[in-house]
């Protein structure tokens, strides 16, 4: 049994790690200092495919899954963590939306987001680390 990287995760993270060095190194001091979100990053992350890296094939990603993203996010953190948290958080809501189309709750998230206002993120979490929450009556 092979425990390694298959080489397209590999491929991932060396591209991953080529796009830290590159593009978030430059800037990342900057984007500190600003407290801007780095929007033209993501862009590139987007353009290289690592925002569909961890979406399942029959959601228009590429079949990747956990494992992906954390080698995404790993090479990232090497070069900036508040770059990596951006990538991570915009990683979670797609996840926890497919997840629950996946278990048929979908009608479920969808209505808790419309009724959670500005709680959205304790919503993901809950969804992720208690179960499904029932809808609101």
């Amino acid at each position: 049994m092979e425990y390694g990287l298959t080489e397209e995760q590999k491929t991932i993270k060396s591209l991953a790690r080529k796009i830290a060095e590159e593009r978030i190194l430059p800037v990342r001091a900057e984007l500190d200092e600003t407290e801007e979100f780095p929007w033209a990053i993501m862009k590139d992350l987007a353009d290289a495919d690592m925002l569909r890296v961890f979406i399942p094939a029959e959601y228009d990603g590429l079949g990747g899954g956990c494992l992906e993203l954390c080698l995404i996010v790993e090479e990232i953190s090497r070069v900036c963590g508040a770059v990596a948290t951006c990538y991570a958080v915009n990683a979670a809501f797609p996840v926890t939306v497919i997840s629950c189309a996946m278990t048929g709750h979908s009608e479920v998230l969808l209505t808790q987001l419309l009724f959670s206002g500005p709680c959205q993120n304790q919503l993901l979490s809950e969804c992720c680390l208690i179960g499904w929450l029932p809808v609101p009556a």
